[in-house]
């Protein structure tokens, strides 16, 4: 019993040093379509998923000694944000980081990724029709992370470097 006990320590601690050595930051977060004027010959078909979020970030490995092993094709990312007091979670299309199997990264490397999302999309949020999702947005922006998790690892974003804007 003492020797089960002692091995999942050690597991979990291992699990935690990884962690604290490896950093996800968001380097841009872009923001458009969150102002919908429909004017007659500009439609187009995106324009009623609503708001779009793009997202380049950076995996670091912050350790002085130990390599890092990524594997994109085998994780989950997702952008979690909140609003009106409920979580929401967005999976990411595993299509940009399938080509991606492993990624070793070694003391002080890191890795940029980016992906964009119809934020609302999915969710109760949208509605039909509607123009204007400025407030909605001013609500989660603050609230916005990244998930990226596998096997042996999970990070959390906790900062966001830069939002750009724009209506298009």
């Amino acid at each position: 019993m003492k020797r089960k006990f002692a091995l999942i320590l050690i597991l979990v601690s291992h699990l935690y040093l990884l962690d604290a050595q490896t950093s996800l930051i968001i380097n841009k977060l872009y923001v458009s379509h969150y102002d919908m004027k429909y004017i007659v010959g500009k439609y187009r078909e995106d324009d009623e998923d609503g708001p779009h979020i793009g997202v380049d970030f950076v995996i670091k490995n912050n350790s002085k000694s130990d390599t890092v092993e990524l594997v994109p094709s085998k994780s989950d990312i997702y952008i979690e944000f909140k609003y009106r007091g409920n979580t929401y979670n967005k999976e990411i299309s595993p299509l940009f980081h399938v080509s991606m199997k492993s990624v070793k990264l070694s003391p002080q490397d890191s890795c940029s990724l980016s992906f964009g999302v119809p934020i609302f999309l999915g969710t109760l949020i949208l509605k039909n029709r509607k123009q204007n999702y400025t407030k909605e947005l001013l609500e989660i922006l603050p609230t916005i992370k990244i998930v990226y998790k596998q096997k042996d690892l999970k990070l959390i974003s906790d900062e966001i470097m830069v939002v750009n804007v724009s209506e298009q």
